[in-house]
């Protein structure tokens, strides 16, 4: 087990900002002092009635990059919060302070990281780190101590199948993740052949179960179903089964270096895809690194730049890119946006419970049907899937050449939000 206690961290802002969009229309400084890096510590004296957010963040292994990029997100959030003296409950604003562990990308950390997190650190709320894997784990010990949690980046719809009541999911689910992109298919391509290939991961397991229904519906014929090992890099032989196949789409992958290894193995062989669609991977910058073998890989993605929600809480779309851009020196990926939206989202149950109050708080997240810069947030109350999120819509970029050259991420689904024209058939 790689993960200390050494290794655990406290964040308290001392930045005295507006926040909201009132304050997202300023010019937004930069203060060097605050910078906070995922393995630094920035600590100021403990605050009268603050509140303790814990979580953990994957300083290495598979999920480090976009557990690293949601953390971000989540952390720009609790600046400007602090910002304005914290959340304002019950008339009173109480400032938020993080306190996060490396879980090393290892769900077996996660059990004792949260015990911690719970009964040393005093967490009053937690949230989970990036991955299904690392979430499902988080939401057991949250539920168990009767600890509200939020799930900025798991998108496995078995997690709330478990009968929780006090776990909350910020992504659209999982199962909802390649219908878009079956529907493009069935639409350009009807009665396409289409090759499962995906990994053996909560999260990719849920996005291929209800993907494997749906493309039979729209008229897809499915050719190939394999899963492979989580954290695989290796895919000769089964880029050699596909060879045997003829022209197919390509659906699975999993995370980021699964994904990118099984696309350039893709490249490097004789298998004709026509269609690749991935979850996660394409949607990093180390992708791109690929060549010729990225351009046309489709993603979908919770959030992506520039496209426009109309906020009934919290920052516009640009200006929290602004400010992100302006706080950390790159655009924001959907990873840091979830964060940030995570904290949004505890930020609205609270004001609308107006106290700390457990019960209070459950209530005001059940309640919640919101549009942030994010897209609308709304929970399942039912019994059986109490907190899946059922307000939010997923979206379907494709990696296109630009005009110089190099690639650029184009939305090609929904219409109404497309920013170009789907690329088809792959290169």
């Amino acid at each position: 087990m790689k993960t200390c206690w050494g290794l655990g961290h406290t964040w308290v802002s001392g930045m005295r900002r507006s926040v909201g969009a009132w304050f997202f229309a300023t010019v937004v400084p930069v203060i060097a002092a605050l910078a906070l890096t995922l393995t630094g510590v920035y600590t100021t004296a403990a605050l009268a009635a603050e509140i303790v957010i814990g979580t953990t963040v994957s300083l290495s292994g598979p999920y480090e990059a976009a557990s690293a990029s949601q953390f971000n997100g989540l952390a720009l959030w609790s600046e400007f919060v602090n910002a304005e003296g914290g959340v304002l409950a019950g008339g009173e604003r109480h400032p938020v302070r993080l306190v996060y562990y490396d879980d090393a990308s290892d769900p077996a950390n996660i059990p004792l990281l949260y015990e911690r997190l719970i009964h040393h650190d005093n967490a009053r709320f937690l949230m989970s780190a990036y991955s299904s894997a690392i979430g499902l784990a988080a939401a057991a010990v949250a539920e168990e101590h009767g600890k509200i949690i939020i799930l900025p980046g798991s998108g496995a719809d078995e997690i709330f199948a478990n009968g929780y009541e006090s776990v909350y999911q910020i992504y659209a689910p999982s199962s909802r993740y390649f219908l878009p992109a079956l529907e493009v298919l069935a639409l350009r391509s009807p009665g396409a052949r289409v090759a499962f290939v995906y990994e053996d991961d909560p999260f990719a397991v849920n996005a291929i179960v209800r993907a494997r229904e749906f493309a039979r519906g729209v008229g897809l014929e499915v050719v190939f179903d394999k899963a492979y090992p989580a954290a695989a890099t290796e895919f000769g032989e089964l880029v050699r089964e596909l060879e045997t196949l003829g022209p197919v789409a390509v659906i699975g992958g999993g995370h980021l270096y699964d994904g990118i290894a099984l696309t350039k193995a893709l490249a490097a062989s004789g298998a004709q895809v026509r269609f690749l669609a991935l979850l996660s991977a394409p949607s990093f910058p180390e992708f791109a690194a690929i060549g010729d073998g990225a351009v046309g890989a489709i993603y979908p993605s919770q959030w992506e730049p520039g496209v426009e929600y109309r906020p009934t809480f919290g920052p516009t779309p640009a200006e929290f890119v602004r400010v992100y851009e302006e706080r950390y020196g790159s655009t924001p990926d959907y990873y840091a946006a979830s964060g940030f939206n995570a904290g949004l989202v505890l930020q609205h149950a609270l004001e609308r419970a107006g106290a700390l109050d457990d019960a209070a708080v459950h209530e005001a997240l059940d309640a919640t049907d919101i549009v942030t810069f994010y897209g609308r947030v709304r929970f399942e109350t039912q019994p059986g899937g109490h907190g899946l999120q059922v307000g939010h819509e997923m979206l379907l970029v494709q990696l296109q050449r630009g005009p110089g050259g190099s690639l650029v991420k184009e939305v090609v689904w929904p219409d109404d939000a497309k920013s170009g024209d789907l690329l088809f058939p792959k290169p």
